[in-house]
């Protein structure tokens, strides 16, 4: 009997740090889908937000490089799910998270889907002008994508940099939404920039 002994509190430490293992990937689980959307694995609102502040605080402090924002909004996106359904509409937008994240600097820029058709990125370390280049290099990858059907999807985006545009995540989000909606009212398939919207 003194190996059964010696082995139950072997084997209790073990069950122990099975026990662990299983609680820590489900709170792993729910983490992630707490940060990340369900439908195209991109960064939430809240999440996005929190990171974005996070990141012009730090840039504040240290007098940092300036960090460009990207809103990015679908044309016409209620006309392709009235027409081809909301599966349809859900791989465009799949396809559009997809194109978006090909734009950007994998270990610098973060996506996120913002709501709806809507999606925004942040890129450290990036001037408006580079900012604005590489959004049209975006939008004109979106234009060409064939998504499947006959109706050409594109783009509407609105640029915005800290700190040239903005002192704070909320004022920054604001100037690229702002510049975004300038390029929905001038017809879409467009980008266009904080100082732009603004005159």
């Amino acid at each position: 009997m003194s190996w059964l002994a010696a082995f139950l509190p072997i084997a209790a430490v073990a069950l122990a740090i099975v026990a662990l293992a299983i609680a820590c990937t489900g709170a792993t689980a729910a983490i992630a889908q707490a940060t990340n959307d369900g439908l195209t694995g991109l960064m939430v609102p809240r999440a996005f937000r929190r990171l974005l502040a996070k990141e012009i605080s730090r840039a504040q402090q240290s007098r940092g490089p300036c960090i460009a924002l990207w809103f990015v909004d679908a044309d016409s996106f209620k006309r392709i799910n009235d027409r081809y359904g909301h599966q349809m509409g859900d791989a465009v937008l799949v396809a559009l998270s997809l194109l978006l994240r090909a734009h950007l600097r994998c270990e610098l820029d973060i996506a996120a889907r913002h709501g709806g058709d809507e999606f925004c990125a942040m890129l450290r370390g990036t001037s408006k002008s580079s900012a604005i280049g590489r959004a049209q290099q975006f939008c004109d990858a979106v234009r060409a994508h064939d998504f499947g059907f006959p109706t050409h999807v594109t783009v509407s985006i609105g640029v915005a940099t800290f700190p040239e545009d903005a002192a704070s995540a909320s004022a920054l989000l604001e100037a690229a939404d702002a510049a975004m909606y300038r390029s929905k009212r001038s017809g879409g398939d467009r980008v266009s920039f904080a100082a732009e919207a603004a005159s």
